[in-house]
């Protein structure tokens, strides 16, 4: 991606702190983006999970966090990593995707504002 790319996903990235202590950072969804939120009654939690994956773009994660032993130490950010991590950390898809659509939702809320001033 180019340094102009880097500077507009940049500005849309934000962290959250989970209750286990990690730090996910996260990125607001586009607007083309936002619009493949899983909607409807039948809407699975997987569902969820997979739509909000996509918005993390790194973490603040131990060893002793993420293993339940080792070291204090933030373990690298790795996709991969994440991916197996993610998959076990149900109790926190439902809040993360919630999440990342306020976000979105905040951003249009102001944008409209501010274009109405």
């Amino acid at each position: 991606m180019s340094d102009l790319g880097n500077r507009f996903r940049n500005a849309r990235r934000f962290e959250e702190t989970l209750d286990t202590g990690v730090i996910l950072i996260l990125r607001r969804p586009t607007d083309s983006e936002a619009i493949n939120y899983p909607r409807g009654d039948d809407v699975k939690l997987p569902q969820l999970a997979e739509w909000a994956k996509q918005f993390v773009d790194g973490w603040k994660i131990t060893e002793k966090q993420a293993f339940g032993e080792g070291s204090d130490e933030v373990l690298p950010w790795e996709a991969d990593a994440f991916n197996e991590w993610w998959s076990d950390q149900g109790d926190h898809w439902m809040n993360i995707a919630t999440l990342i659509l306020k976000r979105f939702a905040e951003a249009k809320n102001k944008a409209d504002t501010e274009s109405k001033n």
